[in-house]
This record gives C-alpha cells, structure tokens and sequence, in this order.
C-alpha cells in the first residue's frame, strides 16, 4: 500500500468510515423510517429498524468486529480463503431479515434485507475463486436502491460508490477490476430486487420508483 500523502490518508478515512456494516445501518434506518409506501402494517418504523440492526447489522457485524480486534483479519488486506465464514454468518443474519420481512409483509424492508441476501451470496460465490470488493459491494447496492425509490435525491449516493472504489484501489486493498466487479454487481442484483419487489408497472408503487417518474415524465 502506498504510504503518506493526502489522498492515502482520505481514502483510509472513506474507507473506515464507510464500511458495509455502517452502509447497511444507513440503508436500514432510511428505508424504515422514510419510505415512501410504509413499512406494512404489522410493523412500525421503529419495529423495521430495531429487527434490521440486529439481524443485518450486528449478527453479520460483531463476528467481523471481534475478528478484526483479534488480529484474525485485516482492514484493507484479507485474503480471500478467510472471508467465507462471514460470508455465511452474514447470510443467516439477512435471511433471518428476510423471512421476519416477508412474514409480517413489509415489502419496503424486505426489498433491503433480500437485496443484502442475494448480494452476500453472489460475493461469496465470487470468493471462492476471486477476490471481490465487500466495500463497494456494500454500497453498489444500497446506492441503486436509494436510487430507485427515491430518485434524484437517492441518486447522490452514487457518489461515494465511486469514492470508494478509488479509495480502495487507492490503498491496494483492491485492484481496479475487484472494486469496481463488487460496485456492478451488487447494482445488478440490487436492481433485479427493485424490479421484484418494487415494481414500477404496479401502480401501487407508481411514485415510489425513479423509473415510474421517468416515464410519467415522458408522457406527460
């Protein structure tokens, strides 16, 4: 890794504060109490909020956190071989999100936790034979979701998709090609969940989606 110099230092900084566990608090949060359709009408924003920290942030969180302490992994350079079994304690937690999402059918929280889901499949998949970026993984997703149900304010977030993959490559956690393998495709998968769950041709969720507007603009 390069060391010293300013942009060393702010990518060390975009990288520690925008890790995949304080992306997804960010997402969870957001889409409970922000969305635009609700959180279904068994659970409270407050209810979404408490079950999606604890099985997508802290279940998949605290193992890394305690690895991480112990000196077992490294921040910036892990080697593949010792991602898998986080890979699958992640996986348990967003299932655990997912079936509690579907259950009491809040739509908006399960579009987060089964994005999350099919996302830390698809890396560990990837794993097995490459070394793909968690990081922008962690916010290719969210970014695309925030995108799609909140439009051009949504949109922002693509920005530190980019800001991160420069960072990661920036500090030699990742080649260019990882990071940017881990940004598209948690967007594609994110984005297939949106088109699932959220989808733009029910006009139940016609305001919601940024390509409903799109095409109400166009028409109109």
């Amino acid at each position: 890794m390069e060391q010293g110099g300013t942009g060393t230092s702010l990518a060390g900084f975009l990288s520690k504060l925008f890790p995949a566990q304080t992306v997804t608090a960010i997402a969870v949060l957001v889409f409970a109490f922000f969305s635009p359709i609700g959180t279904g009408v068994y659970l409270a924003p407050l209810q979404c909020a408490v079950i999606g920290i604890a099985s997508m942030v802290l279940i998949p969180g605290v193992p890394l956190a305690y690895a991480l302490w112990k000196g077992i992994v490294s921040f910036n350079r892990t080697e593949k071989e010792k991602r898998h079994a986080f890979y699958v304690i992640g996986l348990a937690g967003y299932g655990l999100a997912s079936v509690t999402f579907a259950y009491y059918s809040s739509r908006i929280m399960l579009l987060v936790s089964l994005s999350y889901f099919f996302v830390t499949l698809a890396c560990m998949l990837v794993n097995f034979r490459w070394k793909i970026s968690v990081h922008t993984a962690g916010i290719g997703g969210p970014a695309t979701a925030f995108t799609y149900v909140y439009g051009l304010p949504g949109a922002a977030s693509l920005l530190l998709v980019v800001a991160l993959i420069w960072a990661r490559v920036k500090l030699g956690a990742h080649t260019m090609h990882q990071a940017v393998a881990g940004a598209l495709l948690s967007s594609l998968i994110t984005l297939a969940v949106c088109l699932l769950i959220y989808p733009y041709w029910n006009p139940m969720f016609l305001t919601g989606s940024l390509i409903s507007r799109l095409i109400n603009l166009l028409i109109h």
